[in-house]
């Protein structure tokens, strides 16, 4: 497979617009939408958990 058809089988499967999604939902909410079954979804809500708690630890660390 070469880069352009790579490129549009991502967009073709909303990828991307699916991990954005959850790291929304994991950074901004907190709360994980159960009806999103897409594994990127899952792969984004788990890096926006991560954020949101090394955001905490820097928070706690600087005294803020």
């Amino acid at each position: 497979m070469n880069l352009i058809e790579l490129e549009k089988q991502i967009e073709k499967n909303k990828v991307i617009e699916k991990f954005k999604d959850g790291v929304v939902d994991g950074l901004i909410h907190g709360i994980r939408d159960t009806t999103q079954s897409h594994h990127y979804y899952k792969e984004g809500y788990d890096f926006g958990i991560t954020l949101y708690c090394r955001q905490i630890d820097e928070e706690e660390k600087r005294g803020w």
